[in-house]
């Protein structure tokens, strides 16, 4: 069994912000990463990824109850097989439902295999 005391916690690559997936030596990485979807962050949007990923690759584990970071390659890719990439971030309340009301829907649509709803893109702007 490891105890705390024999950690050695003395270099940059040990602490979780410096670390980045694509990168061996972490202390070594140069340059911006790349910009996250604001859909990995969100709980909803995630969900909705990770049912477009499981009907993708029946084949790959896909947990349903933990958020999985290793998959978010495969989660930022299912971005832009639905449409998603110009879809701005909510911000007003209203965005927000629209936004949770269609990764629910899109969820069910998934896992039911019916038709995908079609995304509010409109968020952020004024609704006559």
């Amino acid at each position: 069994m490891t105890y705390i005391y024999e950690i050695d916690m003395t270099t940059a690559e040990c602490f979780r912000q410096h670390y980045h997936p694509d990168c061996d030596d972490s202390a070594h990485w140069e340059g911006e990463l790349p910009e996250r979807h604001w859909l990995l962050d969100s709980v909803y949007g995630r969900n909705m990824l990770k049912a477009q990923v499981r009907l993708a690759e029946p084949g790959l584990f896909v947990p349903a109850w933990r958020e999985a970071p290793d998959l978010d390659d495969k989660l930022e890719a299912m971005i832009d097989v639905m449409g998603l990439r110009n879809w701005p971030k909510p911000q007003t309340m209203r965005d927000k439902l629209r936004y949770v009301r269609f990764a629910i829907l899109a969820e069910a649509a998934l896992v039911g295999g019916g038709a995908l709803p079609t995304a509010p893109f409109n968020l952020g702007q004024k609704s006559e």
